[in-house]
């Protein structure tokens, strides 16, 4: 039935209708939906432009969308600035809703799909900062892609390592240092030389496993522990 809806030549109307009314009540959630759409499109690229700019206002992808053109869409635009007003970026409600998170509490754990836009979120958190940033990876595997990615984040004022030492402090304002569990120690034997304003921990969720997840539990729980008055903020990834 879905392949005879996606190979007409026109977009069954009421069946587009149907999804966009259920994201507008219920939000992006339904995995059939967004897998209809894709299809839609792919088949049926140019009469999909019809709903496009609507679908978007509804996913809350704001940073995508233009003038609104009906009464929905420009409800859901007065949204998207009401966004920008408060956080001062542009978010989708899921990203506006973390991000105030960030500001509001300690500690905080943001459990998501790949396209909720958490690598987003993390680059304006980093832009952001004016303190120290300590940012802690599952393995070294991912090192040289997460230093390669800051580094063009930020300015030559801002010096990028992937240890933890005191160095050309005259000619930076800030340190950013992106380092595994097993450099941890490191934290803690620099700690009164550091201007620490945020400890983001990513792939957090591997703290259950095994001896590898042991040493990430382990600092986790050491930096909880004694630095508490310091945010930190642990993307948990689920697929």
């Amino acid at each position: 039935m879905l392949g005879e809806i996606l190979f007409q030549q026109e977009i069954n109307k009421e069946l587009i209708k149907e999804i966009l009314f259920d994201f507008h009540k219920n939000g992006p959630v339904n995995n059939s939906h967004l897998e209809t759409l894709s299809y839609l499109k792919k088949y049926n690229e140019e009469e999909f432009k019809k709903y496009e700019g609507k679908l978007m206002f509804l996913m809350g992808l704001f940073y995508k969308t233009d003038n609104p053109d009906t009464f929905l869409e420009v409800i859901y635009d007065i949204y998207a600035k009401s966004i920008i007003e408060e956080t001062g970026h542009n978010f989708t409600p899921v990203q506006a809703d973390a991000y105030n998170s960030i500001k509001k509490y300690t500690n905080f754990s943001f459990s998501a799909p790949t396209s909720a836009g958490k690598s987003f979120l993390f680059q304006e958190l980093i832009k952001e900062a004016k303190g120290d940033i300590i940012i802690v990876l599952p393995s070294r595997a991912l090192l040289s892609e997460y230093l390669i990615k800051v580094k063009n984040l930020v300015s030559n004022e801002t010096l990028v390592l992937q240890f933890i030492e005191i160095v050309n402090t005259k000619r930076t304002k800030k340190r950013i240092y992106i380092i595994t569990p097993e450099r941890g120690e490191e934290i803690f034997r620099n700690i009164d030389k550091l201007n620490l304003e945020l400890i983001l921990l990513d792939e957090a969720q591997i703290s259950e496993e095994g001896i590898r997840g042991m040493k990430f539990d382990s600092l986790v729980r050491r930096i909880d522990k004694k630095l508490k008055i310091l945010k930190k903020f642990s993307r948990i990834l689920s697929f």
